[in-house]
C-alpha cells in the first residue's frame, strides 16, 4: 500500500481521516469483525495537503483496526510489516475485548504528525502486547510532540473484560533528529476508573533523548495500579512519570536499568517540569541495579507501599 494522501481541506477536524490498511467496525454492537490478522504488509506513505498546524490534518493511520466486545472474538493481530511516513499514528487499535497483539514491526518516520503529535503504535483500549518494534525517526519527525507508545484508555471496560496486563517488550528507537520526544509510554487515563491496572516494560533502548518515559494521567488516582520497569536503557530529561494527578495508587518497580546519561531524572513530575506538590507522589521501588534516578526525599514526599 502506497501514497494514500488525502487532499486539503478533505478531512473533518478531529473526526475523519485516511488510512493505509483499516478493518473498521460499529463499535458496541456485534458488526464487527471477530477475528483480525494483518501479517507481511508494506505501507508507504499516508498523510494529508493540509498545513501543519491544521485542524483537519488528524488521522492519517498506517494500520486501523476497531473491534468490539465479543465472546467469541480474538484479539487482533498485527505483525511482520514495514510502515514508512504514516504521518498519523503507524498503528491504531481499539479492541476492549481483550486487547491487542503489535509484534515485529518496522517503523519509519521523518514527517510531522497532526498538530496535537505524533504516535506510533496505540492500543487504545488500555492493554495488550506491543513487542519486537524497531523504529527510526529522522527529518522533521519531532516538528509536533512525540509519543512513541500509547497504551491508554478514555473509559471503564464493559463488564466480563477486565483489563489484562499491558506489555511493552523489545522497542528499539533509533533517533537522528536531535530533538527529544516527549514521552515513550503513555498509559494515560482520564476517567475516574478504580479498576486494576498492571503494566510492564522490558527491554527498550533509545539512541536520542526523551522528556518523560510515562504518561499516566488520572491512572493511580482512583485505583491501584503496578507498573514494572526492567532493562530499560534510555536517556530522560525530566522524569519517570509525567502527571498533575495525585497519583498516590501508582506503584512502580525498577531493576536493571539506566534513565539518564546525564543528570538524574526525577521519579515524578508535573507536566511543566516542576516538581510534584506534597503529598502527591508514587511509591517507588528501586535497588542498587538502577542508573540515573534522583531519588530525594523531595520527589518522595508521601512513597507509599512499594510492589
Amino acid at each position: 500500500m502506497e501514497n494514500v494522501t488525502r487532499a486539503a481541506g478533505a478531512g473533518t477536524p478531529f473526526f475523519q481521516g485516511c488510512v493505509g490498511i483499516g478493518v473498521t467496525a460499529k463499535l458496541g454492537g456485534n458488526t464487527s469483525a471477530r477475528h483480525v490478522v494483518i501479517e507481511d504488509f508494506a505501507v508507504t506513505r499516508v498523510d494529508s495537503e493540509d498545513a501543519m498546524r491544521s485542524d483537519r490534518r488528524v488521522d492519517m493511520d498506517g494500520i486501523l483496526v476497531f473491534q468490539s466486545e465479543e465472546s467469541n472474538g480474538t484479539r487482533p493481530l498485527i505483525q511482520r510489516g514495514v510502515i514508512r511516513e504514516a504521518a498519523g499514528r503507524a498503528v491504531k487499535v481499539f479492541a476492549p475485548g481483550g486487547g491487542g497483539i503489535t509484534r515485529q514491526l518496522q517503523i519509519y518516520r521523518s514527517v510531522p504528525s497532526s498538530v496535537s503529535g505524533a504516535v506510533e503504535i496505540d492500543h487504545q483500549h488500555g492493554d495488550g502486547l506491543i513487542a519486537d518494534i524497531d523504529i527510526s525517526y529522522s527529518g522533521r519527525a519531532h516538528v509536533s510532540p512525540t509519543t512513541v507508545i500509547g497504551m491508554g484508555s478514555i473509559g471503564a471496560r464493559p463488564s466480563g473484560f477486565p483489563y489484562a496486563v499491558g506489555e511493552v517488550r523489545d522497542i528499539r528507537i533509533r533517533d537522528q533528529t536531535g530533538t527529544p520526544k516527549s514521552v515513550l509510554v503513555s498509559v494515560y487515563s482520564s476517567s475516574s476508573d478504580a479498576s486494576p491496572r498492571e503494566f510492564a516494560l522490558t527491554r527498550i533502548s533509545d539512541e536520542g533523548t526523551t522528556r518523560n518515559l510515562l504518561m499516566t494521567g488520572a491512572l493511580g488516582t482512583y485505583g491501584l495500579v503496578k507498573v514494572t520497569l526492567d532493562k530499560i536503557d534510555i536517556n530522560l530529561t525530566i522524569s519517570v512519570v509525567v502527571s498533575d494527578d495525585p497519583t498516590q495508587l501508582l506503584r512502580v518497580r525498577a531493576r536493571r536499568s539506566k534513565f539518564s546519561r546525564g543528570r538524574p531524572v526525577r521519579i515524578k513530575a508535573r507536566h511543566d517540569g516542576a516538581k510534584v506538590f506534597v503529598g502527591r507522589d508514587i511509591g517507588a521501588d528501586v535497588d542498587a541495579t538502577v542508573e540515573g534516578l534522583d531519588m530525594s526525599r523531595a520527589d518522595r514526599s508521601s512513597p507509599g507501599s512499594p510492589l
